[in-house]
């Protein structure tokens, strides 16, 4: 995968770089890169403590937050690829 970046490797390099600038925002609480990746390396440790191995499926059930994007980049990581689940979907 020579030349490719992947997103939550940006992340990480965008939190070395500048760790207090803003990398997200929503309703009004902003997340800098350094927060991001701090929340996301919890996320894919707890993972892996979890036995979540690199190619592995994790299911997402979550509404729209900033704590998503903690999960999915903590996912991805972890090695793992997220399944998104809508929590307001009728069984």
């Amino acid at each position: 995968m020579s030349g490719v970046t992947l997103i939550h490797d940006a992340v990480t390099r965008a939190a070395v770089r500048d760790p207090d600038h803003p990398a997200l925002s929503m309703k009004g609480e902003v997340w800098s890169y350094g927060e991001l990746d701090r929340r996301s390396n919890a996320v894919a440790n707890r993972l892996i403590d979890l036995g979540v191995r690199v190619g592995d499926r994790v299911g997402l059930h979550a509404h729209k937050s900033l704590d998503v994007f903690a999960a999915l980049f903590g996912i991805m990581k972890a090695g793992a690829a997220y399944v998104p689940i809508n929590p307001d979907a009728q069984p």
